[in-house]
């Protein structure tokens, strides 16, 4: 995105948006928490309820001299939850094609299950990830009066 701002006024909105990064899931007073400098935030947007799909923003900002700055952004989401989705799905996959390999499958309906429940998951995960990476965007694209240039 590219904002009219230079990188101070950027780092100042930063630091009235953005409180200090905050134990599990504890709600600031600002919309924002997580760490920044005058060239790069990792930020979460805090909620009151709890909300694993949130994305993480990390965002690197590049003064363009006095026009302004470029701010690219990298939204994913959390570690840990990368980690746990993968371990769960790995566990049902096997069990599905565990089921398939042993013959214990004696319906159509021992397989169609499991891999309603994976597609289920995946669905949930991507429809609120998007849904939460779209606010954030939204809300990151006004606070700098920015326009988007996607790459």
């Amino acid at each position: 995105m590219h904002s009219p701002f230079i990188a101070d006024e950027i780092y100042g909105r930063l630091e009235a948006t953005v409180d200090p990064p905050q134990a599990s899931f504890a709600a600031g007073n600002k919309p924002y928490n997580g760490t920044y400098s005058r060239d790069a935030f990792d930020i979460v947007r805090t909620i009151k309820r709890r909300n694993s799909f949130r994305p993480v923003i990390f965002g690197d900002i590049e003064e363009r001299d006095q026009k302004g700055c470029i701010i690219y952004l990298k939204l994913r989401l959390h570690f840990v939850v990368i980690v746990l989705a993968t371990l769960w799905w790995s566990f049902a996959a096997f069990g599905a094609i565990s089921a398939i390999i042993d013959g214990r499958a004696i319906s159509n309906a021992d397989i169609f299950f499991p891999v309603c429940i994976l597609i289920a998951m995946y669905a949930m995960l991507i429809l609120t990830f998007n849904s939460e990476s779209k606010k954030s965007i939204l809300f990151l694209q006004q606070l700098f009066d920015a326009t988007i240039e996607k790459q």
